[in-house]
């Protein structure tokens, strides 16, 4: 299963229409902050406390967990399910950039009055319809991994409401693996002399030469 991450956007999938209209997921909190500067989660944690010193609810662990995995854990070709509360999805995608500051100008909402949340990862947005569950899906905090578990749930819940959707899922699951996928390095003279002797027997019996009979690996 491909890497993927809940992320919500906005309070109640606020945001949705301008993420969807502009290609892109968003996180609030520090609007002049690059989050690209810390180095940690715990100095993301130390900002956010002396940021949102009275606010209880924006300088917490969860907080600084969210940011931290925002600009320095997701990747490009790891998916994005955006979320509406905890047990529905409003959207799958496929993050496209790196994290992009508020004043970015490759950051597509830095200037859109619909939207304060500023910064921003570029989303290939896949699936753009609704799906609701009749249980908890996900967690509180506004970005967490999700297990294959879980996303496996989503897709065949999708599969199954909107059955045109599976080679949709199926082709952003391959995205992420072709762009995760180790490169092959043929045989170098360090490699074993087993190795290598390996190496010329199968280019010594090519298809034409091969003795019938015998399975070659």
């Amino acid at each position: 299963m491909a890497q993927a991450w809940k992320i919500a956007p906005g309070e109640g999938a606020e945001d949705w229409e301008v993420s969807r209209r502009q290609g892109c997921i968003c996180l609030g909190w520090m609007q002049i902050t690059d989050f690209a500067r810390f180095k940690s989660e715990k100095e993301v944690l130390r900002a956010l406390k002396k940021a949102y010193p009275h606010d209880k609810e924006g300088n917490r662990a969860g907080a600084a967990k969210s940011i931290w995995l925002f600009g320095h854990r997701i990747q490009p070709s790891h998916l994005v399910i955006a979320n509406k509360g905890r047990s529905s999805v409003v959207g799958i995608g496929v993050v496209t950039s790196g994290y992009l500051p508020p004043k970015s100008p490759e950051n597509p909402v830095r200037n859109d009055e619909h939207i304060w949340r500023r910064h921003a990862r570029l989303v290939d947005w896949r699936i753009k319809q609704p799906i609701d569950f009749d249980h908890y899906l996900f967690s509180p905090p506004t970005v967490h991994s999700l297990s294959p578990e879980a996303l496996r749930e989503i897709r065949q819940a999708y599969a199954k409401k909107y059955p045109k959707m599976k080679e949709t899922l199926d082709v952003c699951l391959t995205v992420h693996r072709l762009a995760t996928m180790p490169r092959i390095q043929p045989p170098t003279d360090s490699q074993p002399k087993t190795v290598m002797r390996r190496s010329r027997l199968r280019s010594k019996f090519s298809k034409k030469n091969r003795p019938r009979g015998r399975a070659f690996v």
